[in-house]
């Protein structure tokens, strides 16, 4: 911002691209007041352009500000510049982050008579918005009018649409689907695995895992909260060895899973012994699932004074409340025990 001055001081007149790469700090940064009155400066020197407008409605939809960002799209409307269609596409995944399905659904709708045609991104969209919340009908209805509009389907648009058909329990339409589909890639392997955990079926989603043709962490980990979640002790050591016999490393991802599955079966001492035992794994979500669950625990709560003096050593911010009890329990508030 200082060297922004200085050229004005000297006499250089900044262009738009010098404007938009301001803009662009001041919204990376969130300093919304910042690039707010640096775009009414551009506005007032006539240097702004769709690029400009299309940066600030990005960064007011991803933080959340969709009224602003409506407000400016409906400004360009009146007096330019005129949106494009990212301008439009960013403001429909803005409404669809709000879970404004149906503002998305008209502006959608409206585009044609904007003199824009939607493409493949729009329609992803929204159909992945359908399928987040059950509502397949709607979904496929979209798929249905990609092809009459002549809009191709990527790989995303068939991903979305698996997800969305194990989304509501429907197995062997997504198998027929997934065998139907002439491309696929990692994301369709881990929406396979998942949608198979999901509906228990954890030997089928193992035959899976063994035939993925390229084989990753975040794969077994699907599979291994799968078998957590279903009390698969046996399952779960299985894919720790089949992981490292692949090649692979657990991650903190793998830490924390079996952190949680072994304090819901009510095998504390499992807990700890796999919590010291992965010293380089941990992050700062391992250990407050680990002192979430000392503290549930009535025989290991004596644990926790330690933990949170580790987390003091490690400046680990607190972020799990200490129940007043427990609280009271352990001296830490200033208390005798």
């Amino acid at each position: 911002m200082e060297l922004f001055k200085t050229l004005d001081c000297k006499g250089i007149v900044p262009d738009t691209p010098v404007y938009n790469s301001l803009i662009s700090g001041f919204s990376l940064n969130s300093k919304w007041k910042e690039m707010q009155s640096l775009l009414n400066e551009m506005k007032s020197k006539n240097v702004h352009d769709v690029k400009t407008m299309n940066i600030v409605i990005d960064s007011y939809c991803k933080a959340g500000m969709v009224d602003e960002a409506q407000k400016l799209v409906k400004d360009m409307e009146c007096r330019g510049p005129r949106p494009s269609l990212v301008t439009y596409n960013t403001l429909i995944d803005g409404f669809i982050t709000r879970g404004q399905i149906e503002e998305a659904r008209a502006l959608f709708d409206s585009l044609n008579s904007k003199g824009f045609t939607p493409t493949v991104v729009t329609y992803n969209s929204i159909m992945s918005y359908y399928c987040k919340h059950k509502k397949m009908r709607e979904a496929m209805s979209l798929f249905d009018k990609m092809s009459q509009e002549g809009v191709s389907p990527s790989l995303i648009t068939y991903n979305i649409l698996l997800y969305g058909l194990f989304k509501i329990k429907k197995l062997r339409k997504a198998v027929v689907f997934f065998n139907g589909m002439t491309e696929i890639d990692i994301s369709t392997w881990r929406i396979l695995l998942h949608g198979l955990c999901s509906l228990g079926l954890l030997d089928q989603a193992g035959w899976v895992l063994q035939a993925f043709p390229f084989p990753d962490v975040q794969g077994y980990n699907i599979l291994i909260q799968g078998a957590a979640k279903s009390g698969r002790r046996d399952l779960t050591s299985e894919l720790l060895v089949g992981m490292r016999q692949r090649g692979l490393k657990p991650d903190n991802r793998t830490l924390n899973i079996l952190l949680r599955s072994y304090f819901v079966a009510g095998d504390t001492e499992l807990a700890i012994q796999v919590f010291e035992d992965s010293e380089e794994l941990r992050g700062p979500d391992s250990y407050h699932i680990f002192l979430e669950g000392l503290i549930n625990s009535a025989h290991h709560a004596h644990l926790v004074p330690q933990v949170l003096q580790l987390m003091e050593d490690k400046n680990i911010a607190l972020k799990l409340p200490i129940p007043p009890t427990a609280t009271k329990l352990l001296g830490l508030d200033g208390s005798e025990k």
